[in-house]
């Protein structure tokens, strides 16, 4: 049995997920139930109401879709990574099954779990989940908001390095409290290719691959300590899109319909929103323009570049004088 406090919600496990922050005290509810195991097909999952509702553009090696998503009248979605991991959402039962097939490991079954299958599930209770990572600055939170490859995770692992603890990673998950948006913290940890942990940590050797199973892919965790971690909730001071790379660093103010655009296309699992869901994302943002400045970021063309780059971010936000400000205004 393990319990964990991620993204605002109380885990209860029966399988050893990797790198969890756990509650203080056990829980008498809790928010969510994990089972994870050993399967043998994504049929044990399905029902006959289920419609496929998703299918990736992208192959694996033997040209099947890398991600297949059912969906059925109950809400129940079944996602399907072929040859590597299967699960079900059934949120009337507050539970999330699932598992690795023979050939594949329990390692790649966490990594689809704490990404696609948790934000998915964040969705569905009413989250706005951003495709982000976020740091503390002082006593506030950040976003660093970008499609995958951006840098964002790099970015954030270079704020670490500068004494800047980090919330998350890939996962930019809001919590909306009257008239302010919080960040909610998730997992202590970093997911790196080698050449950034080479530049920010030395010898990339030093740190778990994320599959071990996997001999070409080489992405690393970085762990983080507690002083790396922010591991309570923050106040959400300012969104920071990352939106190319040159080789001189800027920032500069995004507002109205243009960050709207923005922020809609960088909404987490956005291919599965329905039009609900669109809805309310449309709505959060919206109110979330109308309290946070949105500002869009020009990365530096080589990893030297980052540190000058966390300082410039930190400097432009007492600049904005962050509880003064009026940020962008957006009228729905």
């Amino acid at each position: 049995m393990m319990l964990s406090n991620s993204y605002g919600l109380l885990i209860f496990s029966k399988s050893q997920l990797p790198d969890i922050y756990a509650p203080s005290q056990t829980p008498d509810i809790f928010d969510l139930i994990i089972e994870l195991d050993e399967i043998e097909d994504v049929g044990f999952f399905m029902s006959k109401d289920h419609r496929l509702v998703y299918e990736s553009a992208y192959r694996n090696a033997e040209g099947t879709p890398i991600l297949r998503v059912w969906r059925n009248v109950r809400e129940e979605y079944v996602f399907h990574y072929p040859g590597e991991a299967a699960f079900i959402l059934e949120p009337a039962k507050r539970l999330i099954r699932g598992g690795w097939f023979p050939q594949s490991s329990p390692e790649a079954a966490a990594l689809y779990l704490q990404g696609p299958v948790i934000g998915q599930w964040l969705r569905l209770h009413g989250r706005l989940v951003l495709h982000a990572s976020a740091v503390a600055v002082d006593d506030h939170a950040i976003l660093l908001v970008g499609p995958a490859h951006a840098g964002k995770s790099t970015l954030a692992a270079a704020f670490a390095s500068l004494g800047h603890p980090v919330l998350s990673d890939d996962l930019g998950v809001l919590d909306e409290r009257a008239d302010r948006f919080w960040v909610l913290p998730g997992y202590p940890k970093l997911k790196l290719w080698n050449d950034a942990l080479t530049f920010l940590q030395g010898d990339p050797q030093r740190f778990p691959r994320i599959i071990p199973k996997d001999p070409v892919w080489d992405k690393r965790y970085l762990p983080l300590d507690a002083d790396a971690f922010q591991a309570s909730p923050l106040p959400l001071a300012a969104i920071y899109l990352i939106s190319g790379r040159e080789e001189a660093a800027s920032i500069a103010p995004v507002q109205g319909a243009e960050a709207m655009i923005d922020l809609l296309s960088n909404i987490y699992v956005k291919y599965l929103a329905t039009r609900e869901m669109k809805r309310r994302d449309f709505e959060v943002i919206g109110r979330l323009l109308r309290r946070v400045p949105v500002r869009r970021m020009i990365a530096p063309a080589d990893l030297e570049g980052l540190p000058a780059l966390c300082r410039l971010i930190v400097d432009d936000m007492e600049r904005m004088e962050t509880n003064r400000l009026t940020p962008a205004h957006w009228m729905p």
